[in-house]
């Protein structure tokens, strides 16, 4: 089943709470991942409210970035949000 962005996949919020609790923990901006990107704010804010879900490879580059081991990356990829 397809979603929107008016109604994102959970995993794909799950992902950009995670990208945003390692970017936070790093210390780093928006405009500073941004700008290791190449991607823009407005971008990287989808990414991480999950309206724009990323590729396998994008992912694993930002965790790179972030120097985030993808094994501390708890994310469950079904349609329930353990959150609520």
């Amino acid at each position: 089943m397809g979603r929107n962005r008016k109604n994102p996949h959970p995993a794909d919020k799950a992902i950009g709470r995670a990208l945003l609790f390692f970017r936070e923990a790093k210390g780093m901006s928006h405009q500073d991942l941004s700008d290791r990107l190449g991607l823009d704010v407005d971008a990287l804010v989808k990414v991480e409210s999950g309206k724009r879900p990323l590729l396998a490879r994008e992912f694993l580059w930002i965790l790179e970035i972030l120097d985030a081991p993808l094994s501390e990356c708890r994310i469950r990829f079904t349609d329930k949000d353990p959150a609520g």
